[in-house]
């Protein structure tokens, strides 16, 4: 594999030839996530790659996050076919900016050139159910005068806190937690989301890991760490002159185990997308007509929920969960959970996703990887991704 580095204006093209394999993958990752960490604007030019494997789609992605993160982006050209489908089956040609024409072509802003909608254009029509429900959350949200969201960066909470700030304006404030059990890429896509809509955004350190029922993983554990978490909202909006404040559960979430929801009542923390009526469905096609790039993010949970119930939950636990996590996503796995059972490892990813992480190449990259942070034994789960599967231990009568 051969990369050559073009400088036309601003924009580093790299016009790679021959193989992305497991040989290559890495020196072609590291050459791409270099490029996009100095670089504006980075065109990938593979019409001249026959093959491309997971170890590529690795640093494909990387290469993404790092220049989204830098402010720049990253562009793709001449992918061919075979490529297409697995860009399309892994759920990552919703994520990369994929042109056609020529690499070298010195348009300064070439989105007309997309082969597809990028994500978040605004491109979906709502119906009249969906434009009734946003009527209600706006009127809702009106009506509260102003509101501290509790800000996770998730398709939920995105969606309250760019309503919120077109009906509420600078009274609205974006509050987010971190703590332990919070990967820092969440973190620092919730930043970028309120800077680049100038919303007052206040990062609050809260540790629920000192209170020993957190940390025993009991089945109410959510709920003392939603309470800490939103008695400490609850304070920072005092401190700035907002009156109520807010989290982004929606109807689905009244149809599972959610017991940080009962902290949520006992505070009076309101619940706009409740109000409204709206299901995950409904939030994902709202975002997706306002244009926001959370749309089709694949849903998230803190890592404490990756524990089987009544394992004790450490600070050494939770960071070989976000690093095994990270691990799956830099492989192309967008949507995943690794869940904790002792030194059991238990992969979940969507049943499309089971055959490819099956294979050997793929499943020897993680087991070695997962090995080497602590893991003894390293499963896939046959039924593949679901939300909430650690409930089904528990005995509901």
């Amino acid at each position: 594999m051969k990369i050559q580095k073009t400088t036309e204006g601003d924009i580093l093209i790299l016009k790679v030839e021959g193989r992305v394999d497991a040989i290559t993958g890495e020196d072609f990752s590291e050459e791409v996530i270099e490029a996009c960490h100095n670089s504006g604007v980075v065109r990938l030019d593979l019409s001249g790659v026959p093959f491309f494997s997971s170890a590529g789609l690795r640093g494909l992605l990387m290469g993404y996050k790092v220049a989204r993160l830098s402010g720049g982006r990253m562009e793709l050209y001449g992918v061919n076919d075979v490529l297409s489908t697995i860009l399309k089956d892994t759920g990552l040609e919703e994520e990369l900016i994929i042109c056609r024409g020529d690499a070298f072509a010195h348009e300064e802003n070439p989105r007309g050139a997309f082969d597809q909608s990028f994500p978040g254009t605004g491109s979906y029509e709502l119906n009249e159910e969906l434009k009734a429900k946003l009527k209600k959350l706006e009127e809702y949200l009106r009506e509260l005068g102003s509101l501290a969201v509790g800000f996770s960066g998730g398709v939920d909470s995105c969606l309250l806190l760019e309503v919120s700030r077109k009906v509420l304006g600078d009274r609205v404030i974006a509050v987010t937690a971190a703590d332990s059990s919070v990967p820092e890429r969440e973190l620092k896509e919730a930043e970028e989301f309120c800077k680049e809509r100038g919303i007052k955004h206040i990062v609050c350190n809260v540790d629920p890991m000192k209170n020993e029922e957190y940390r025993k993983n009991g089945p109410d554990r959510c709920y003392f760490c939603k309470r800490e978490i939103f008695t400490e909202i609850k304070r920072i909006a005092g401190e700035n002159g907002i009156e109520y404040a807010a989290e982004g559960s929606n109807m689905d979430d009244l149809g599972d185990y959610r017991p940080g929801l009962k902290a949520v009542e006992e505070l009076d923390v309101k619940s706009p997308l409740r109000e409204a009526g709206l299901y995950k469905s409904d939030i994902r096609l709202l975002s997706k007509a306002m244009g926001l790039p959370t749309w089709s993010k694949p849903a998230y949970a803190c890592l404490a929920s990756r524990f089987v119930y009544g394992e004790e939950i450490t600070e050494e636990k939770l960071h070989m969960i976000d690093r095994a996590e990270q691990f799956l996503i830099e492989l192309g796995f967008l949507e995943e959970r690794v869940r904790m059972h002792g030194n059991i490892a238990r992969i979940e990813v969507p049943e499309a996703d089971i055959v490819r992480l099956a294979s050997d190449e793929v499943r020897t990259l993680v087991y070695e990887e997962f090995k080497k942070l602590g893991f003894l034994f390293v499963t896939l789960d046959m039924k593949g991704y679901r939300t909430g599967s650690m409930n089904a231990t528990l005995n509901k009568k």
